[in-house]
């Protein structure tokens, strides 16, 4: 997962176009980001915390969705139990044949 291509699915769902799909990955990254992890990195949860309220505030910014992303593959990157659940979440909205997985290449 690279976080360009995170962020612009992020974005995407942010701004959710009244899909139920995007409702339901964007309800799904949330619950992710709030979730306690049995050793999660402190500072990376709250990162994670702050740039999805971030993403929340201004959910076109590509900028702040590219953070959000960035934040959240850096803890994937040092918590397991969080990568698990990342990947889950990605390959969850990567099977949905409407969803907003455009660039299947880059994952």
């Amino acid at each position: 997962m690279d976080p360009v291509t995170v962020g612009a699915v992020l974005v995407a769902i942010a701004g959710g176009a009244g899909s139920e799909l995007a409702a339901r990955l964007w309800a799904g990254v949330s619950a992710l980001v709030r979730r306690p992890f049995r050793h999660p990195p402190c500072d990376a949860g709250r990162a994670c915390d702050a740039e999805l309220a971030a993403l929340e505030q201004a959910p076109a910014d590509e900028g702040r969705a590219v953070a959000l992303a960035e934040v959240l593959v850096a803890r994937a990157g040092s918590d397991a139990q969080f990568r698990q659940a990342l990947e889950g979440w990605w390959g969850a909205g990567r099977a949905d044949p409407d969803g907003y997985w455009g660039c299947h290449e880059h994952d």
